[in-house]
C-alpha cells in the first residue's frame, strides 16, 4: 500500500546521488531561502508603484494575477539556488529524459475536471454554488491565469516532489523520511490563521494528505509529471472553476457560499477537495496497476 523504492524511481534520483552531500542540500535551501527574503522585500514596493502607476486600484481579477506572477520570479530562483549548488538543471527533477509526458498530464486534467463538475452538481442544484461572472469575461483572463497557475503549481511541485524528495531519498532510507517530510513541509507552508481561522490545521492536514497523495505518484512513477498535472488540475479548478469567497476567487467562474472560517463549512469544503484528489488518485492506481 505504502510507496516503496522501485527501479523507476531509483532513476528517477539518480542524478541526486552523484551529489550525495547533506550540506549540498542545506546550502541550496539557505540560498534559496536568502533569494525569496529578498523578492519578499522587494515585491511590495513593485505593487506599490504599480498601483500608482495604473492611477486607480487594479481590479480584483487582476490583483491576483498579481499575486500569482510571483511565482515565475520564484521559480528563477529556485532555478539559480538549484544550478549555484548543484550545477545541475531544473530538467533533472521532472523525469529521467527531462520532459514533461504532456498526454497523461492532459488526461489527469480532464478527469479531475469531470469530478469536480460532478461533485459539484448538487450544490449547483440546492444554489449553494453560483456563477461569478460571465464566460465571455472569464475567457478574457484565462489565458494568464491559466499560464500563472501552472506556473505555480510546476514551481511547487519541483521543490516538494522533485528536489526535496529526491534529496531526502538520498539522504536517508526510511520512507517516513522522503516521502512523508516533503508532504509536511508542503502542509505546514499553508497553515494561516489570518485566512482561515480554527480551520488553519485543518488546511494543514489536507495539504498535507495532499503532498502524500503527490509524492506517492512520484515514487511510483518515477516522473514528476504526474504530480505536477494533479496539482495543476487541483489549483485550476480551485482558483478558476469552482472558488470559494476570501480565496483568490475573483477569477473564479463559480463561486461557493463557505465560509472557510466556519468549521462545519469549511470541513465539508476540504473534505470535498481531498476527496476529488483522492478519485483522481484511486483511478491513476487502477492504470498503473492494469499496465503491469
Amino acid at each position: 500500500m505504502f510507496p516503496v523504492r522501485n527501479p523507476g524511481f531509483e532513476t528517477y534520483i539518480a542524478a541526486a546521488k552523484q551529489q550525495p552531500e547533506p550540506w549540498r542540500t542545506a546550502l541550496t535551501i539557505v540560498v534559496f531561502m536568502a533569494l525569496l527574503t529578498a523578492i519578499a522585500a522587494f515585491s511590495p514596493g513593485v505593487a506599490t508603484y504599480f498601483t500608482a502607476f495604473s492611477g486607480a486600484r487594479p481590479p480584483p481579477q487582476l490583483a491576483v494575477l498579481m499575486l500569482l506572477a510571483v511565482f515565475p520570479v520564484i521559480l528563477l530562483a529556485f532555478w539559480a539556488s538549484l544550478y549555484l549548488v548543484h550545477h545541475r538543471g531544473i530538467k533533472t527533477l521532472i523525469s529521467p529524459t527531462g520532459q514533461i509526458l504532456w498526454w497523461p498530464f492532459f488526461k489527469i486534467l480532464a478527469a479531475v475536471c469531470i469530478i469536480s463538475v460532478l461533485l459539484a452538481l448538487p450544490a449547483l442544484w440546492r444554489g449553494d454554488i453560483r456563477q461569478q461572472t460571465e464566460i465571455i469575461y472569464w475567457l478574457a483572463w484565462m489565458a494568464p491565469a491559466v499560464l500563472l497557475v501552472f506556473i505555480q503549481s510546476f514551481t511547487e511541485e519541483l521543490i516538494f516532489r522533485g528536489y526535496l524528495l529526491q534529496q531526502f531519498a538520498t539522504h536517508f532510507k526510511s520512507r517516513w523520511v522522503w516521502w512523508l517530510a516533503p508532504a509536511v513541509i508542503f502542509g505546514l507552508l499553508h497553515y494561516n490563521p489570518a485566512t482561515y481561522g480554527e480551520n488553519a490545521w485543518l488546511v494543514v492536514i489536507t495539504a498535507t494528505l495532499f503532498g502524500l497523495i503527490l509524492a506517492d505518484v512520484t515514487i511510483r512513477s518515477g516522473n514528476l509529471s504526474y504530480a505536477i498535472a494533479l496539482h495543476f488540475a487541483n489549483n485550476f479548478v480551485l482558483l478558476l472553476v469552482f472558488g470559494t469567497s476570501g480565496q483568490l476567487s475573483a477569477l473564479s467562474l463559480f463561486l461557493r457560499n463557505i465560509d472557510l472560517k466556519d468549521p462545519a463549512n469549511a470541513q465539508q469544503a476540504f473534505l470535498l477537495t481531498l476527496a476529488i484528489m483522492a478519485i483522481a488518485y484511486l483511478i491513476y492506481l487502477l492504470i498503473m496497476r492494469q499496465r503491469r
